[in-house]
């Protein structure tokens, strides 16, 4: 139940302005100037939850993930953008003017259709995009215009123009102006959003670049793939670090990275912890897969680093009789081996299985840290998988193929079925992967992932 909570009361705030507007009476609603008011205060209330929504509550994410919660924001919006450009063509029919208070309203709409059309179309994989001719222009889009995640996030930066707008075009509507409950519950819910914005774009930036975190370390595993340690803030003037000095998190989660003063800017990037809690540090292992993590390597040590987080909730705990499977394709082994190192420096007793999908070796670049956390963990085995390049010479689990149906079977087992199943890799995999599972017999509640990316 506490999981539909959010859904819930999303979806049933704009209850409160339509008992302010129409009391108890609603015989009229399907009346056009009635049935226009209706409509807009619904797509007005859940424009500004979608815009609370995604300022990074805490409280959401550790209920439902970050990555639920952006796309339950994302639906919100649409649906918002429906209501919208339905208010707007109901109320043409009864009040075809021009006036200020309209005037916002349009700007509104157009910004916000404007910003959820190039989203969906060109910015963000969704299922439209499973039609091929719109995948390859999504693809040319991003190719030609460079559309990657830092430009997703300036786009969307532009949303809190509508908000303002939007609350402009309600508050001067003149059933608003009617009564003073009314323009003051329309301004609450505006300053609500507006103010959550302003938390999360400007106050914590300030505050996440007062920490005093800097790099440590930085390792480059392979051509494309590194990985960065951060170090804790010093300790007064000298240059001895503070115990405990970097942020509590749970193996499994991530967070925000920024890198002011340094060649790659204020700008904001996801990445997933590979470090263990447990040491007592805070580090992330990145492949070059976009312009901002192929700039990782100009980064240097001592360069200062903000940290927003942590979030997420893809976070197993080994527990006495239940068996963990872990599938990890490509990079998406970097949250496993930050629960792996944890599971390992506590010493504890784990029955869980990591199949690891690469290309090639030079792809597996935590293999020789794997095989020696099966001496470690008891109970743990690794088998990589290498789909276009197998070593000369086979060594203990190594495998020829594609995390696939057979190959589960073949190296898991019967256990499958009664098994928690845990993935984290591209989206094409998990499509391909999850029916597998279910012929396999794996309930659905016990498959649990995280989106790849953001």
């Amino acid at each position: 139940m506490k999981k539909a909570a959010l859904p819930i009361i999303a979806l049933l705030t704009p209850v409160p302005a339509w008992f302010l507007y129409f009391g108890s009476d609603f015989s009229h609603i399907l009346e056009p100037f009635s049935l226009s008011m209706f409509i807009g205060l619904a797509a007005y209330s859940y424009f500004l939850v979608t815009l609370f929504i995604s300022s990074r509550i805490r409280i959401f994410d550790r209920i439902y993930g970050h990555d639920r919660v952006m796309k339950f924001h994302s639906y919100l919006a649409i649906t918002s953008v429906v209501l919208a450009i339905a208010h707007r063509q109901v109320k043409i029919m009864v009040f075809p003017f021009t006036t200020l208070q309209v005037i916002f309203g349009v700007a509104a709409l157009l910004i916000i259709v404007a910003i959820s059309g190039i989203t969906i179309l060109v910015m963000v994989p969704n299922i439209i995009h499973r039609i091929r001719v719109m995948d390859r222009f999504r693809r040319f889009a991003n190719r030609s215009m460079k559309l990657d995640y830092s430009v997703l996030k300036i786009v969307h930066n532009f949303l809190v123009l509508a908000v303002l707008s939007a609350s402009i075009h309600v508050f001067l509507a003149s059933s608003t102006q009617e009564t003073w409950t009314r323009m003051i519950y329309i301004a609450g819910l505006a300053v609500i959003a507006l103010g959550s914005w302003v938390r999360h774009k400007i106050i914590r930036p300030m505050r996440n670049r007062r920490n005093g975190y800097t790099i440590g370390e930085i390792i480059r595993h392979s051509a494309d793939v590194t990985e960065v340690r951060v170090a804790p803030p010093a300790r007064g003037n000298g240059s001895e670090r503070a115990s405990g000095g970097i942020m509590k998190y749970r193996a499994g989660q991530f967070g925000f990275f920024s890198f002011p003063g340094s060649p790659l800017g204020k700008e904001e990037h996801p990445y997933t912890f590979s470090s263990s809690p447990s040491d007592g540090q805070l580090g992330f292992t990145a492949k070059n897969l976009g312009d901002f993590s192929s700039r990782l390597g100009e980064l240097s040590v001592g360069d200062p680093v903000a940290v927003d987080g942590p979030y997420g909730v893809f976070t197993p705990v080994p527990r006495e009789g239940k068996k963990l499977v872990f599938i990890a394709g490509g990079i998406g082994i970097t949250p496993f081996i930050s629960i792996l190192r944890d599971i390992a420096a506590g010493n504890a007793d784990a029955d869980i299985m990591l199949l690891w999908a690469v290309r090639t070796p030079g792809d597996a670049v935590y293999h020789e840290l794997l095989t020696g956390l099966e001496e470690k963990i008891r109970g743990f085995v690794y088998i990589p998988l290498y789909s276009d390049e197998m070593p000369e010479e086979l060594s203990g689990q190594m495998r020829k193929g594609f995390v696939d149906e057979s190959a589960i079977r073949e190296t898991v087992g019967s256990d499958i079925s009664r098994a928690s199943v845990y993935f984290c890799g591209p989206p094409a995999m998990r499509l391909a992967l999850f029916p597998a599972l279910k012929r396999l017999g794996v309930k659905r509640a016990n498959i649990h992932f995280e989106q790849f990316s953001l």
